[in-house]
């Protein structure tokens, strides 16, 4: 099997968008209420916010694939974007999913 890793751009958006919410739900939905779960999703991966994260130099996406088929992504944070730590020597992996 081939693995390949690639930056996401704005283009990626709304795949980005759909495999966030399918991956995000599989992972959690067996902890929260159907309703719970639709708003944050709604709330978590909103199209604005993602475009506004997209478009933060500090804070980098990318995809992962396995031949050829999209298999995961993450999100680093360098300093600036951090929402922990906050330290300059430092990159926070702030999101990481994958399929099942």
């Amino acid at each position: 099997m081939k693995h390949t890793i690639r930056e996401c751009t704005l283009d990626d958006i709304h795949i980005l968008r759909e495999f966030s919410y399918k991956t995000y739900n599989e992972t959690f939905r067996h902890m929260n209420t159907p309703s719970n779960m639709k708003a944050y999703l709604e709330k978590a991966f909103d199209i604005n916010k993602l475009r506004d994260e997209l478009l933060n130099s500090s804070s980098l996406f990318y995809f992962l694939y396995a031949d050829e088929e999209l298999a995961g992504y993450f999100k680093l944070n360098e300093y600036a974007a951090q929402t922990d730590i906050n330290d300059p020597q430092s990159i926070e992996i702030e999101r990481i999913y994958v399929t099942k």
